[in-house]
């Protein structure tokens, strides 16, 4: 394989980009997100890996495109000690030539066959999918040797896959190079979840990254900055915690070993101190807040990375309440609870799920994109198990929406875009559905779970 970072500011975090087929690092010289590097792979001629350029990473997000898709799940199941949170596949399977799960045959070996200097222009227009994208992309367009590319196909063709659990599969409904249908088929079983978009072969990248990589940073700052109005303002998300505590229902003489992640205000803590008395505690969260109880270890961190400098079997209960909707990936956070746990610890986890602020979307546009109940079953690895779950729906009344999107902020939520504009704002205003009474409600969809490590 070969590899070149387009972005390196030595940034904690590192997403991994692996191409396709007959693509170099050219077309995507200006990929750039704000506080990750990025590190372009292709060539699958073979799994060699300079793993130096991955040194010092804290948390690693591998986004996986066609052909590159069986290369990263090589690559990932043969290098399990790396911090990789997210697993994301593009427009691709781990099956790369199948006629129900990949690539057909057929077009596989008219390919292969026919492949020429000739040939490879016309194979990047069904891949850019428009004339237009086309163009964009022949200006930059890869150098590859056409011997190297034929002999690329020819041991993809030989591979045996390698099939490991992807968070997602993201499905372009334009795909003229591995039928859409396939992909269905392929991911039903092998992705936690898989996500429609209206893209041709090649995906806008940038908007691939804005939607499934978190802005640490900005989550952090928007906290932050609400840290002193946050007590006075979440409601839902105290009644949360209060609901997940009584569900928990600790035991009033146990003494664990307890991480809590993402602690806030130390509004939960202090509710589960005055219930139980841990022989240790460690309060993890990106913003420490000054208010937090003196008799724990207070750790500003991203979680995420610090579950894996956790020592194994070291924690007896992990509680967190409505944090884990900012993680990169769900599965991996269950794959190291797993492993810190020890046998017979508890994770106690609240969250929220697809019905999260749901006006706000359908005005919008957009999804949540939280997980369901049953997605979030599906993650969980053997030899964790579900003790107790519930889903419930909590609606707060405003007055107007302006009074609701002023709490959204002064509980440092945000459930517009990254970015988001002052047209998102008026059509908020303008089309928020409202009650008889002229009111508005702003709907949570809460989710908690115990779960037991056997």
């Amino acid at each position: 394989m070969k590899q070149q970072f387009v972005s390196r500011e030595d940034m904690p975090r590192l997403i991994m980009v692996f191409l396709g087929w007959a693509m170099d690092h050219r077309p995507y010289q200006n990929l750039r997100i704000k506080d990750y590097d990025i590190l372009l792979i292709w060539d699958y001629r073979n799994d060699t890996f300079d793993l130096t350029d991955l040194d010092g990473y804290e948390e690693i997000i591998v986004i996986a495109w066609s052909f590159g898709v069986p290369a990263a799940a090589r690559f990932i199941a043969a290098n399990h000690s790396l911090p990789i949170t997210s697993r994301v596949a593009v427009n691709g399977t781990q099956h790369p030539v199948d006629d129900e799960l990949g690539i057909p045959h057929a077009l596989f070996d008219a390919t292969l066959d026919n492949l020429s200097e000739t040939s490879l222009p016309r194979f990047y227009r069904r891949v850019a999918g428009s004339g237009s994208a086309f163009t964009s992309f022949m200006a930059s367009a890869p150098i590859r040797d056409i011997e190297e590319l034929r002999e690329e196909l020819s041991v993809i063709a030989l591979r045996t896959p390698a099939t490991i659990f992807w968070d997602m599969a993201l499905i372009g409904s334009h795909d003229l190079i591995i039928p859409p249908d396939n992909q269905r088929r392929s991911w039903q079983k092998e992705a936690g979840r898989t996500v429609e978009i209206s893209s041709p072969h090649q995906p806008d990248f940038s908007d691939v990254l804005s939607h499934v990589v978190t802005d640490k940073s900005l989550v952090a700052t928007r906290f932050g900055r609400a840290m002193s109005s946050y007590d006075g303002n979440a409601e839902v998300q105290h009644e949360v915690a209060r609901r997940l505590i009584d569900i928990w229902n600790p035991d009033e003489n146990s003494t664990p070993r307890m991480i809590e992640i993402g602690c806030g205000t130390g509004y939960s803590t202090r509710l589960y101190l005055n219930r139980l008395k841990p022989g240790s505690l460690e309060l993890w969260d990106l913003v420490i807040s000054p208010s937090l109880p003196d008799n724990a270890v207070k750790v500003e961190c991203d979680a995420e990375s610090r579950m894996f400098m956790t020592p194994p079997c070291s924690v007896d209960v992990i509680f967190t309440s409505s944090t884990v909707q900012w993680f990169n990936s769900l599965p991996a956070f269950f794959r190291n609870v797993k492993r810190v746990l020890a046998s017979g610890g508890t994770l106690v986890m609240s969250t929220f799920g697809p019905e999260n602020f749901a006006a706000l979307h359908a005005i919008l546009g957009t999804t949540s994109g939280y997980p369901s109940v049953e997605e979030i079953k599906a993650m969980l690895p053997d030899g964790l198990e579900v003790t107790h779950c519930t889903s419930e729906s909590v609606s707060l009344p405003f007055p107007d929406p302006a009074t609701m999107l002023r709490h959204i902020s002064l509980t440092g939520v945000n459930a517009l875009t990254r970015q988001s504009s002052t047209a998102a704002t008026r059509a908020i205003l303008r089309e928020y559905p409202r009650q008889t009474n002229g009111t508005v409600l702003l709907t949570y969809n809460p989710i908690y779970f115990v779960i037991r490590k056997l």
